[in-house]
């Protein structure tokens, strides 16, 4: 496990959860059910994590800070990320590291972070 997180979320309660970070809102019965499906189908819970993130990327909706305001305040950035996905601050070493990833990678999205965070091995568990 990670960061003292023991409980590996089922696939449901990931899909529920990342669906409620991205969006800032829940996700309907319906969709939970289709994806339920897409899990039962893929079999390899990381590909059917990474297929499941890329589509909720792809729809209208999903609240995410602009480029710029990640890269003009990386450590406010840092946090609130942290703390939408983790639900912890980081630690010293965590905000270092990523301070510095974000101004050596000018091109880095919040949506490249955001689906690292997702696919993450901390981000699995609770």
């Amino acid at each position: 496990s990670s960061a003292g997180k023991e409980r590996v979320k089922s696939p449901e309660q990931w899909s529920s959860i990342v669906y409620t970070n991205l969006f800032q809102t829940g996700l309907s019965a319906n969709d939970q059910f289709d994806l339920a499906e897409v899990f039962e189908s893929i079999g390899d819970q990381d590909v059917a994590r990474e297929v499941v993130l890329s589509n909720f990327f792809n729809q209208e909706g999903v609240i995410l800070p602009s480029t710029e305001s990640m890269h003009a305040n990386p450590d406010a950035f840092i946090t609130e990320t942290y703390l939408r996905f983790f639900v912890r601050t980081p630690s010293t070493a965590e905000l270092t590291y990523l301070r510095g990833f974000i101004a050596e990678h000018p091109q880095l999205t919040p949506e490249v972070v955001y689906l690292a965070f997702g696919l993450s091995e901390e981000y699995q568990y609770y």
